[in-house]
Order: C-alpha cells, then sequence, then structure tokens
C-alpha cells in the first residue's frame, strides 16, 4: 500500500470512536522472533488480544491493507533512566516518566523498565495509573520500574529485611542493586537478592567491574547490567556466567554511541530520531568545542574502550548466556525510545543474528517482565508496522510506519512536539 494512502486510512480508523474492540490486519509479513519466521498472513485483534482466528464467519471488522508492510512484536527497553536526555553541550531535555513514555510508544517501545528514577514515588504514581486507569493512558508506553536503586546510602541495618519492606510498600517491577566503586559490599549485596528473591521478585545488579558480574551472579541476580570497558570479559568470569542462568543487558548504546554519533553523524540523519528531537539536541553532538568536560571524557574513553564491549558481547553470546536489550537512556549519547533501535543494532554489529537482537529486544524481553507480547493468539496486541524487512537489516526497526498499542492503533503525532 502506498504511504500516503496507508496514513490516510490509518487517520480515518484513529479518528473513529475510541478504539473500538476489533481490528483486522490483512495482508502484511509478519516476522516471528521465536520461531525465526516471516509469514504473509492476516491478523485479528479482538479486545487488545490477537484472536485466535483470522476471521470469523458474517463479522465485519475495521480493516487495513498492510500488503508490502512488515509486523514485528512491540519493542520493550529494560534499561531506562525517565529523567531526560541530557546533551553534550551541558544541556538538558527535562521528560520524566510520562513524557518518556510518550516518546518511547512513538518509537515502537510499547514498555520500558525504570531502573532508578529520583523521585521513586512519582513513578511509581504513574505507573499504578496505568495499571488502573488503563484506556486514559493508552498513548503512553507501559511502564515497570524499580523506583530507588540500592546501594550503601539506603542499605544499612539488615539489607534482606530493608529490601522485603520495600517491595511490600511499593510493589516494585524489580530491584536494581549497585554493586562495586564504593557501593555495596558482597555481603550486603547477598542479603539484597536474597531479600528480592524471598519476595518473588527480579534483581537487576549495575557492576562496575568484570568481578563485580562474578559476584552478583554466585549471588543469585537475576540479571547483570553493564559492561566493563577497560578489558574483555575474562574467561573465568565468562565460565561462571555461563553455567548460570543469570542474564546479561549490556546496555551497548549507553557504552558506545557518545561515539558513534559524534564521529559517524549520519546516524543523526535517521528520520525517526530527526522526528522526535529539535534540531539543537542532534547538531549537539558535531559540535566539539562546546562539549562539557563529561561528554569530552565520555567520547574519549568511548573511542578507546569500544570494541572490548564489542569483543565481550560475542564471548558472551557464543557461551550461550542470556541477553537482553536495555539502552541506559538519561544518560549522554542517548535519547529516550530511540536509543532501543541503536542497541539491538549495535547487537547486530557485535555479532547477533537480526534474529537474536529483534528477540532481545521484543519477545525475550517481555518474558522477562512477564508480559505476554507477540504476533500470536492470546498474545497483547502490541505491534509496530515497518515499512521495510528488519531482518535484512536490524536498522529497518527505525522505519516505522505505525503502532498498535494493547489493540488500538496510536495516534503518533500526538506524541511529540511538531518539529
Amino acid at each position: 500500500m502506498d504511504k500516503i494512502l496507508l496514513a490516510m486510512v490509518l487517520l480515518v480508523i484513529m479518528v473513529s470512536p475510541a478504539c473500538a474492540d476489533s481490528l483486522l490486519l490483512q495482508n502484511a509479513k509478519v516476522v516471528d522472533p521465536k520461531n525465526r519466521s516471516i509469514t504473509t498472513r492476516n491478523i485479528l485483534i479482538l479486545d487488545g488480544r490477537i484472536a485466535n482466528e483470522e476471521k470469523k464467519n458474517g463479522e465485519t471488522y475495521r480493516t487495513i491493507d498492510l500488503t508490502g508492510k512488515w509486523i514485528i512484536p512491540g519493542l520493550i527497553d529494560l534499561h531506562v533512566h525517565c529523567g531526560g536526555n541530557p546533551l553534550p553541550n551541558g544541556k538538558y531535555e527535562d521528560l520524566g516518566p510520562e513524557k518518556t513514555a510518550k516518546k518511547m510508544l512513538y518509537s515502537g517501545v510499547c514498555a520500558y523498565l525504570d531502573l532508578f528514577y529520583g523521585n521513586f514515588a512519582e513513578i511509581f504514581r504513574a505507573r499504578n495509573l496505568q495499571r488502573t486507569e488503563s484506556r486514559k493512558h493508552r498513548d503512553e508506553s507501559d511502564i515497570y520500574c524499580a523506583g530507588t536503586g540500592f546501594g550503601n546510602w539506603n542499605l544499612k541495618n539488615d539489607p534482606r529485611a530493608e529490601v522485603e519492606s520495600y517491595i511490600e510498600r511499593w510493589k516494585p517491577d524489580v530491584i536494581k542493586l549497585i554493586y562495586g566503586r564504593g557501593s555495596l559490599d558482597r555481603p550486603t549485596l547477598a542479603k539484597a537478592v536474597k531479600g528480592a528473591t524471598n519476595k518473588g521478585v527480579k534483581t537487576v545488579v549495575h557492576i562496575g567491574s568484570w568481578e563485580h558480574a562474578q559476584d552478583a551472579i554466585e549471588c543469585g541476580a537475576t540479571a547483570v547490567t553493564h559492561f566493563f570497558d577497560d578489558e574483555v570479559i575474562p574467561n573465568h568470569v565468562l565460565h561462571a556466567w555461563s553455567k548460570s542462568k543469570a542474564i546479561s543487558i549490556p546496555t551497548m548504546a549507553v557504552q558506545s554511541d557518545m561515539a558513534n554519533f559524534t564521529l559517524k553523524p549520519i546516524l543523526l540523519r535517521s528520520p525517526l530520531l530527526r522526528e522526535m528531537e529539535p534540531p539543537a539536541a542532534l547538531t549537539a553532538y558535531l559540535d566539539r568545542k562546546r562539549f562539557s568536560k563529561k561528554a569530552a571524557e565520555t567520547l574519549k574513553w568511548q573511542q578507546e574502550d569500544m570494541q572490548n564491549n564489542f569483543k565481550s558481547f560475542k564471548k558472551l553470546a557464543d557461551a550461550h548466556v542470556q541477553i537482553l536489550a536495555g539502552s541506559d537512556t538519561g544518560n549522554q549519547g542517548t535519547f529516550q525510545g530511540f536509543s532501543l533501535h541503536r542497541e539491538i543494532k549495535l547487537m547486530q554489529d557485535a555479532g547477533f543474528s537480526p534474529w537474536d537482537a529483534l528477540a532481545a529486544g521484543t519477545t525475550k524481553a517481555a518474558e522477562f517482565l512477564g508480559r505476554p507480547s507477540g504476533i500470536n493468539s492470546g498474545d497483547t496486541a502490541e505491534l509496530v508496522i515497518l515499512d521495510a524487512n528488519p531482518i535484512q537489516d536490524i536498522a529497518n526497526t527505525q522505519r516505522i510506519s505505525a503502532v498498535i498499542h494493547h489493540g488500538c492503533l496510536v495516534d503518533r503525532s500526538s506524541l511529540v512536539p511538531s518539529r
């Protein structure tokens, strides 16, 4: 279907009565990361879920012909800080939970996991309103959150009991633990992980060295986030990791894209990024004379150490460690929503197949959150409609034609300010 014609069809549907309970998508190429298959078929959405049958006899549905389009499951970012987008010249795009949720959804990111927000009461409030008043928040990516992060500043006396008490009060989706570099020691980490495990809550441990990663794994952490840039993962740590069930959330975007944007300006010309960000935010990466001290230091270490990250990623992938996508937005070199697309592209560049990279940012990330997301019957209808094949090039996830969230076509034009 011609892109302009499709846009007109979507506009007619979106201004029709609020999110009708049925939608039939016809003739799209459906990309299934779980089965590694692409099939041309119809998808029927009823009451926010993908239905068992493509079409029931005698029934009529709102219909969109998606000939020439690709459908993937909604994207999910498992490492976000939703405060905003810091720029290399010291300026800052202030966001917060709801504005971040809109940017995410515009980008096809249907859910995000915030791993430490300063005003954790605010993010819990935003998350809870989404879950209790879902119809009022259909234009937002679904929020999952840790609330606070735990370090030596807020775990003092009995770490296990303190984590359990926090879980009982706030009901976080995960517990974030910050290990090393002047924060938690190993005994405290072990007790905090135990407290979360007792309550059935996953733990994500921020690490500052590969030895920290090994400690986190041996203490029973669910996931380890970040790589240690200074060196490639040692074989003894890799061996311990491969024998465990611990997940890696490497955050390749935050650990390389400051350098990538600065040294490869073509990346800043992505139509998706330019739709979302003002020109001044993008050109800030090109004027190195105006870089803050922190930005200049970040650029330097990324230039020096980026290849270590790629080599570590390849070793983990070859050892069959489960790797999931998280961008660590809220730091320099990242943009809320867009950086998840960069994360999975960097995963492909580091050795993942397009299938593995896509699954890391969609179906496998959804499994981590306990979210029934996919393209099969019974799954929540969160879908991204693309203009090009993401398996041919994972960067094609940026070529978004439309987004469906909880069975509703999203009015993407309302989610970001006009440029």
